[in-house]
């Protein structure tokens, strides 16, 4: 029989320090955690850990999902890894809620006088 090394949960992948995220539309972060057994994760903002509701979601994947972005949802967020072996944090990522501003330029070919 074919044994799995057991490991502590590690949290992998390209982890951003900061993102900005437009007001007002969806937004995904992604978190990809490895480990054995395979490890259970969760988001926390402030210290709080997340939970579904009509805004967010903790996706089965790892990923945290808004539906529309609000500027209260400026902050830290932790994704956080556990298995019955342990339990490791990410790297805080710092997100920015930007307003997204459109302007039209009209440039006139002819000449008026």
């Amino acid at each position: 029989m074919l044994s799995v090394p057991r490991r502590i949960p590690e949290i992998v992948g390209p982890w951003p320090a900061f993102l900005i995220l437009a007001i007002d539309r969806p937004a995904t972060v992604n978190c990809v955690a490895d480990g054995w057994p395979p490890p259970t994760t969760s988001w926390h903002k402030a210290g709080v850990k997340l939970s579904n509701t009509s805004r967010l979601s903790v996706l089965g994947n790892g990923s945290l999902h808004f539906y529309s972005m609000t500027f209260n949802d400026s902050g830290g967020y932790v994704c956080v890894a556990r298995n019955s072996l342990g339990v490791q944090g990410s790297v805080p990522i710092n997100v920015t809620i930007a307003c997204l501003y459109y302007t039209t330029f009209f440039i006139s070919t002819t000449d008026v006088t």
